[in-house]
C-alpha cells in the first residue's frame, strides 16, 4: 500500500507535503510514491486526526494540501531529519530528489559553516519578493521593527554578528530593505546567491530568526545543530517549530494603496515603515520549551521605570489625602454637608 501527494507551491511548502507522506507512512505502514492520484484522498483540515489518532487505514492514499500543521512535525522531527541522507531517492518535486538537498548540505564551504556556528552568531530569514502581494497586504517584516527586535536579542544573547539568507533582489525596494538592515547590524554580510547554499546555511546556523516562509521552517526541522530559533507566532497552524523556538509577533510593512512590487520604492513613500498594527517587541517564550529563555527588555525598562514611579508617588498622594480626610471628619475637625 502506499501513500502519495501532488506538489504545490515551491520547495518549502512540498517538503512539508513530503514530511506528511512519510510521518503517514510510518503510522500505516505505507510506502511513499511521488504526484499519484490515489482512490481515497485525505485533505489537509482533517490531517492531524486521520493520521496520528485513527487505526492502521488500509488501502493507497494521496495527501491533499499544504500541511503547515505543528503536531506530526514536532512529533516526528527525529524520525524526518533521519530521511536526510545522500541515500534516500524519494522526489520532493519535479526537479529535486531528497539526496541532493543532503548534498547541499554536505558541500558547505568550511568557512562559511565555522562563521555561522559562533554561538554569538545569528541568521535571519527573510522573505521580500512574492510576500509583497498588493503591498496594503504585504506579509514583509517592518525593517524598523526587525532592526529594533534584533538589538534586543543582541544585546540579551551577546550576538556580536549576522547573516541575512534571502531571495536575490529583483526591485529597488529589495536592495533598500537589505541595505538598511545591512548599515543598522555590526557584522552583517548578505547570503544570497543560490537556493541549495541558502538551505545549507539555515540549516548549519546554530541561532536562527525565521519569517513566515516554510523554506527556513524545513531547513530548522531537518537540522540537529539549531539551539534555539525565533519563530513567528502563526494563525494556529504552528504554535511553534519544535522544542527550540522562541516565539515572537511581528510587525509588518504595509503600503497606503495597492499597488505592485515594481512600482514601489522607500523613497517615493512619505511614511515607509506604516504598519498594520503596533505590536510590542517583548517575544513570548515558547511553553513547549524544555528551557525557558526570558528576554530581558533593558531599554524599554529605562523609559517605562520613571513613569512607573511618578504613578505610584501621584496614587501614594491620593491616598494619603484620602486617608486625613477620613482621619479629621471622625475627629470632628471637619464639618462634612
Amino acid at each position: 500500500m502506499s501513500v502519495s501527494y501532488i506538489p504545490v507551491g515551491r520547495l518549502g511548502n512540498n517538503l512539508l507535503q513530503y514530511f506528511a507522506c512519510k510521518v503517514f507512512g510510518h503510522i500505516h505502514n505505507k510506502s511513499y510514491v511521488y504526484n499519484t492520484q490515489f482512490e481515497n484522498t485525505i485533505r489537509d483540515d482533517s490531517f492531524d486526526q486521520s493520521c496520528l489518532s485513527e487505526p492502521e487505514l488500509n488501502g493507497n492514499y494521496t495527501l491533499d494540501g499544504f500541511f503547515q500543521r505543528q503536531p506530526y512535525v514536532s512529533i516526528y522531527q527525529t524520525f524526518l531529519q533521519s530521511l536526510f541522507s545522500v541515500e534516500n531517492q524519494d522526489r520532493i518535486n519535479d526537479k529535486i530528489l531528497v539526496s541532493e538537498i543532503a548534498t547541499w548540505i554536505l558541500d558547505i564551504d568550511h568557512s562559511t559553516k565555522e562563521h555561522i556556528q559562533n554561538p554569538h552568531h545569528l541568521v535571519l530569514h527573510i522573505r521580500l519578493d512574492d510576500f509583497f502581494h498588493q503591498g496594503k497586504n504585504s506579509e514583509i517584516i517592518s525593517p524598523d521593527w526587525l532592526i529594533s527586535y534584533v538589538k534586543i536579542l543582541e544585546n540579551n544573547f551577546h550576538f556580536d554578528s549576522f547573516t541575512i539568507v534571502v531571495d536575490q533582489p529583483k526591485f529597488l525596494w529589495e536592495k533598500q530593505y537589505i541595505s538598511k538592515l545591512q548599515t543598522s547590524l555590526a557584522n552583517c554580510n548578505v547570503q544570497s546567491s543560490s537556493i541549495n547554499e541558502d538551505f545549507a546555511v539555515l540549516y548549519w546556523a546554530k541561532n536562527l530568526f525565521l519569517c513566515q516562509s516554510t523554506f527556513g521552517w524545513v531547513a530548522c526541522v531537518y537540522s540537529p545543530n539549531i539551539e534555539r530559533n525565533f519563530f513567528p507566532h502563526t494563525d494556529g497552524r504552528f504554535a511553534s517549530l519544535n522544542n527550540k523556538s522562541i516565539l515572537y509577533t511581528p510587525v509588518l510593512f504595509q503600503t497606503d494603496m495597492i499597488m505592485s512590487p515594481d512600482q514601489f520604492s522607500f523613497k517615493d513613500s512619505e511614511n515607509p515603515e506604516q504598519v498594520s498594527s503596533i505590536e510590542t517587541l517583548v517575544s513570548t517564550v515558547n511553553p513547549y520549551a524544555s528551557e525557558t529563555v526570558q528576554i530581558d527588555l533593558v531599554t524599554n525598562f529605562r523609559i517605562i521605570l520613571p513613569i512607573f514611579i511618578i504613578a505610584i508617588a501621584v496614587l501614594l498622594f491620593i491616598a494619603f489625602i484620602i486617608v486625613i480626610l477620613i482621619f479629621s471628619y471622625r475627629n470632628g475637625w471637619l464639618m462634612m454637608y
